[in-house]
């Protein structure tokens, strides 16, 4: 029954922490050390992520329909641009990381890396929505490039992410 709980708080971290500006993955290794919890296994990991994806493609279920009948759609061809450099990275990358982020020091300078991120971002950028048909290639690869580089323990994916586009 305990580790049922653990799961459901494990659960409720990710849940909360997933689509806000911070590292999930991070926030998830930091309440495993404070609480002294064993790193979960890899079903318990996955799972914790498959309620995202849920959430997801309840959300977006429309453009991914659009995506899947326009596969050469503006919107569909920038989701592979911005693929590509996410995917290389993870490739090249992933151990080395997930190596790193067994030290706590590492995870706090993670989070004050993604805090500066988003600080110079909010500074730097203008305000207002873009239109899908605005966003260009390039922009697709930076993003991709950044959702690549947050692979690493305590960057946030969305944060960085937000802060490319």
């Amino acid at each position: 029954m305990e580790e049922i709980i653990k799961a459901v708080v494990l659960g409720i971290v990710q849940g909360f922490t997933e689509f806000l500006p911070i590292s999930s993955s991070g926030h998830l290794l930091l309440f495993r050390k404070m609480f002294g919890l064993a790193e979960a296994g890899l079903l318990l990991d996955t799972m914790l992520h498959v309620g995202t994806l849920v959430a997801v493609v309840a959300v977006f279920w429309r453009d991914i329909l659009e995506m899947i009948k326009r596969p050469f759609s503006h919107l569909t061809l920038l989701v592979i641009m911005g693929t590509i450099p996410t995917g290389i990275i993870g490739l090249a990358f992933k151990d080395t990381f997930e190596h790193l982020a067994t030290t706590g020091v590492f995870l706090g300078w993670s989070f004050l890396a993604t805090g500066l991120i988003l600080w110079l971002a909010d500074s730097l950028k203008e305000r207002g929505l873009k239109e899908i048909s605005d966003v260009s290639f390039k922009n697709a690869f930076l993003v991709g490039t950044l959702q690549g580089v947050a692979i690493i323990p305590g960057v946030s994916r969305s944060g960085l992410t937000i802060s490319g586009s």
